[in-house]
């Protein structure tokens, strides 16, 4: 359709063109410029294409030919590896076939020797596990007789481990008590000492008054001058302290008396409990003797029944290190006789089937064959690959390329959209 209107329009350009004389080029100029960037862009993306194309089925061409190469090798290897087994079966079967009555003769001593050290050691296991047995019976029967024979020991043990205790107990209390009442004598006497002093000093007041008033009455007598009526005056506060002194000395004796039955009262009550703490020191010095005489006769005979027991014991213990070391040297002897009836049989196989051996001597021909065959073609294809890795590098490196600067204006596109 541009063809068309291209044709259409050139008579008018040509009619265009002579009447105007100078911007008819200028314009056919831009058309031109814009044919041409057209056409460069069009080529270019054309040849980007051819070079994604190219370049894609040389870098397939080129991972098929690798794909091959590998696989070719692996069954390579594969088959070298089966004709490896075949050649060690080949020489086992020929190595039994030459020398074949020898080792069967040399087996079936070997299987004679070891069924006869199975059949001791088997009896040495049966020995030893008899002997464990009737040792465990009478460590059990001597166990059950000794805690019959600890066990009154036991009892008297701790019959005279709670008499001690009881016996602490109340040497405890008596000591408390012992030491109350000496608190209580302590109390009394020094409130007989208070109450005796306090008396004693209220009489000495009283004989100083009497004496100061006895002085002042001689005063007054001897003086002409006093009047008549001082001195009964001082007479009758004579009389008044004197009878005030004798009420005091009085009271002094009085309480002297009292507290002094209190106090024979508390001394003797003292008294008797420390008796009672020294009756209750010796009971439990007692009782701790005795027991510790019973610990002792307990622990004796515990010792001695541990003692007698670890004999036992010890001799069970030997038995089974001798089952265990006798077990392991019959799964030894058993291993062995195992693998000696296991040859036998094989080597007996291999005598009655020859066809056998004659057919692995054939497979290893044909595997060599073969071998030989997968080799040349193992080479082919590394050749192939290689030729084509050198022929097509420029087409791989180009289409790499293209792909990482597609890979970067994607990159580019995506961060100027996230820019926004």
């Amino acid at each position: 359709m541009s063809d068309l209107d291209t044709k259409d329009r050139e008579p008018d350009d040509s009619r265009d063109e002579t009447r105007e004389s100078s911007p008819a080029p200028r314009s056919d100029e831009a058309s031109d410029l814009g044919r041409k960037a057209a056409g460069a862009v069009a080529g270019g993306a054309s040849a980007a294409g051819r070079t994604l194309r190219e370049g894609y089925s040389a870098m397939a061409d080129v991972h098929r030919a690798a794909r091959e190469h590998s696989a070719a090798r692996s069954s390579l290897e594969e088959l070298r590896r089966e004709t490896e087994e075949r050649q060690a079966e080949l020489a086992h079967r020929e190595d039994v076939e030459g020398r074949y009555d020898e080792l069967v003769a040399e087996l079936e001593g070997r299987i004679k020797d070891a069924e006869d050290e199975l059949s001791a050691t088997e009896g040495r296991i049966a020995e030893l596990e008899g002997e464990r047995d009737d040792l465990s019976a009478q460590l059990k029967e001597m166990k059950e007789r000794h805690e019959r024979e600890i066990r009154p020991y036991r009892e008297l043990m701790e019959s005279a481990q709670g008499r001690a205790e009881d016996a602490a107990k109340l040497l405890s209390e008596a000591k408390r008590s012992a030491k109350n009442a000496e608190t209580q004598l302590n109390g009394l006497t020094e409130r007989r000492d208070s109450r005796i002093s306090a008396l004693n000093r209220s009489a000495e007041n009283s004989k100083a008054r009497l004496e100061e008033l006895n002085s002042n009455l001689e005063r007054i007598k001897a003086d002409p001058d006093a009047k008549p009526e001082a001195a009964g005056e001082v007479e009758a506060a004579i009389m008044t302290e004197q009878a005030h002194l004798e009420e005091a000395q009085r009271k002094v004796d009085e309480v002297a008396d009292e507290m002094k039955r209190s106090v024979d009262s508390a001394q003797t009550h003292l008294w008797t409990q420390r008796k009672s703490v020294e009756e209750a020191e010796r009971a439990n010095d007692a009782a701790k003797a005795e027991a510790q005489i019973r610990r002792e006769d307990h622990d004796k005979m515990r010792q001695d029944a541990e003692t007698d027991e670890a004999v036992l014991d010890n001799a069970i213990i030997e038995r089974e290190m001798g089952l265990r070391d006798a077990n392991k040297e019959r799964d030894a002897i058993s291993e062995r006789l195992e693998a000696d009836r296991a040859e036998l049989d094989d080597a007996r196989d291999i005598h009655a089937t020859p066809e056998r051996t004659r057919q692995v001597r054939d497979q290893i021909v044909e595997n060599q064959a073969s071998m030989e065959a997968k080799q040349r073609e193992v080479d082919d294809l590394a050749a192939t690959e290689r030729s084509l890795r050198e022929s097509t590098r420029g087409q791989r490196g180009a289409f790499m390329c293209v792909v990482v600067a597609a890979a970067l204006v994607v990159v580019l596109l995506v961060w100027l959209i996230f820019l926004r």
